[in-house]
């Protein structure tokens, strides 16, 4: 709009131009018609000089403003090329986290399949510790068994004559047999609860 104004101006300028020239030149025909004072050619001069200045003036504003509306120009241009580089950049870094995510994503399939496998052989681990806690269940109560028949046998009469020291021994080793079986037991109980 500024630009069109100022045109608009330029243009009136140009017209005044003309008819300063046309004056002009009806001027020397008119000088040879009548012979102007020197008033009227002074006032002439004066009106000639003053619209040259306020041409020049014209000019150099519409120069001014036409290189502010191009450094505009550039500004914004500049801009734009600003944005569309950090939009680059930011294009790079959500491809760059997408693809780290996808590591991430696979990592954690692994972890999962690992996992399971990991829980599978810690149940299959437990099954056998089970079996082999009730077998050792089994021959515990066998080997205590053994050992209450062995103290509770009618006594020989080879027995019968048997050092005090000899029947000391066999009801320390039966005290042993039945201390690990009450270990075997606890142990069996601490197992299960860790299961």
């Amino acid at each position: 709009v500024q630009l069109q104004d100022r045109n608009e101006r330029l243009y009136g300028l140009r017209d005044l131009q003309e008819r300063m020239e046309k004056l002009a030149g009806s001027k020397t025909d008119l000088s040879a018609r009548v012979v102007l004072s020197e008033e009227e050619k002074l006032k002439i001069s004066k009106d000639l000089v003053d619209l040259q200045i306020e041409t020049n003036k014209m000019k150099e504003q519409y120069e001014t403003e036409n290189f502010e509306l191009k450094n505009m120009i550039l500004a914004l241009e500049n801009r734009v090329l600003e944005l569309e580089l950090c939009g680059e950049k930011v294009t790079g870094e959500r491809d760059a986290l997408r693809e780290r995510l996808h590591a991430l994503e696979t990592n954690r399939k692994e972890l999962a399949d690992e996992y399971i496998i990991l829980k599978s052989n810690y149940l299959a681990l437990g099954k056998e510790l089970e079996q082999e806690v009730m077998k050792n269940d089994e021959l515990s109560l066998e080997l205590l068994n053994l050992a209450n028949a062995r103290s509770t046998l009618p006594r020989t009469e080879s027995n019968h004559y048997r050092s005090p020291a000899m029947a000391d021994e066999s009801s320390a080793e039966l005290e042993r047999v039945r201390a690990m079986v009450r270990r075997l037991s606890a142990r069996k109980v601490k197992v299960r609860t860790s299961l």
